[in-house]
């Protein structure tokens, strides 16, 4: 797909989606069909066992400075929610799905909280504030 590719909107049952239209292609049946590349939250997608997505290329925001997010995870053993903190991207965010994660907002901060019990920093993107 090329950032040339005509926008178009998709509807679907939970919404309207912007999308880009990538080719037409007709059925046997004679119906078209429009092959698109939808644009959705990363934490609306669902990956697919024993698919490869090491390859996936990312494409991040730059930044002057990490942006970090805290995630929060089910209570511990003391019934209290649990924090890990992360690198804004991490691949491991929201896969949980208690909440939306929380962003911190400098590199300061985000060291701050990893003084606390109850955050944790993940062991996936190794943040390091």
């Amino acid at each position: 797909m090329s950032e040339d590719s005509p926008r178009v909107t998709v509807h679907l049952p939970g919404g309207v989606r912007p999308a880009r239209l990538v080719r037409w292609r007709q059925g046997p049946d004679g119906r078209w069909w429009a092959e698109v590349a939808l644009y959705a939250p990363a934490e609306a997608v669902a990956r697919v066992d024993g698919e490869d997505y090491s390859a996936v290329p990312r494409e991040p925001q730059p930044a002057t400075e990490p942006r970090y997010v805290l995630d929060r995870l089910p209570a511990g053993a003391n019934g209290k929610p649990r924090l890990v903190l992360h690198v804004a991207g991490c691949w491991v965010i929201g896969t949980k799905k208690l909440s939306p994660p929380t962003p911190v907002p400098d590199g300061r901060q985000a060291q701050s909280m990893l003084r606390f019990d109850d955050t944790t920093a993940c062991d996936v993107c190794n943040p390091g504030p």
